[in-house]
């Protein structure tokens, strides 16, 4: 949760997967058709650029008109199919965040805000303060209470990794960024550092794989480590030495 421009407490989710409101119209659509009779009118719920999803199979949407959407069929490895008439066309957000004041209440979810390209999934949300931390298979983007977006690690651009940053952490202040790869990443006070066992435990290479969760209390932090020889895992207690930061 974070605050936003009024002070009002929001709850956000991300990689987002909504109905746009949108069904196929009057006749079903083989698995090649890239003709796509819609209603009610999409132009303004669905935009050229958009991935949309019916059923299973993704589609890139060229364009839209009153009545039709023009798609590129199997669109991300997905494979063309055919769907019949009046199935929902839902749109597909990897990169899209949403928030509500209200959780309980489905009609006070926000409009979908992009955050970066479509093609960087999101693979976890962090609240530093009152400013939305999004990070993504490609780096750290911040959401502001104003609205604003900022790429805060730009340089994270060249470590970009389908596994990076899932179980993303804030443990006193301490924003820790798990990579795809294995290590461990530390944002604090706006300033990135490496944290990574394999620095600090050279030769425990078994403690050199993928930090799989994180957790903590007041004094400690808790990792779990995927071992990176067996079918096993490591759980790590540890704390932060100010002196050496």
């Amino acid at each position: 949760k974070t605050r936003n421009a009024n002070g009002d407490e929001v709850l956000w989710s991300g990689f987002n997967i909504y109905d746009s409101t949108v069904v196929i119209n009057g006749v079903p659509i083989n698995s090649s058709e890239t003709l796509i009779q819609a209603a009610p009118d999409p132009t303004n719920l669905i935009l050229a650029g958009d991935i949309v999803m019916v059923e299973d199979e993704k589609m890139y949407v060229q364009s839209t008109t009153a009545t039709t959407i023009t798609v590129r069929r199997g669109y991300d490895n997905t494979t063309g199919a055919a769907h019949a008439a009046a199935l929902a066309i839902w749109i597909y957000g990897p990169h899209l965040i949403r928030s509500t004041s209200n959780p309980l209440n489905a009609g006070t979810w926000s409009g979908a805000t992009a955050v970066g390209r479509i093609n960087h999934p999101i693979t976890g949300l962090v609240a530093d303060g009152d400013t939305l931390l999004v990070c993504k298979t490609n780096g750290i983007f911040a959401y502001y209470p104003d609205g604003s977006i900022e790429n805060i690690t730009p340089d994270l651009q060249q470590q970009q990794h389908s596994d990076n940053f899932y179980g993303v952490y804030n443990w006193n202040g301490h924003i820790l960024l798990p990579l795809g790869n294995g290590g461990l990443l530390d944002f604090t006070d706006g300033n990135l550092r490496d944290i990574s066992l394999k620095d600090a435990l050279p030769k425990e290479t078994v403690l050199h794989g993928r930090i799989v969760a994180i957790h903590g209390d007041a004094q400690y932090v808790f990792i779990l480590i995927a071992d990176t020889a067996n079918l096993k895992y490591h759980l790590m207690q540890g704390t932060f030495d100010e002196e050496f930061a």
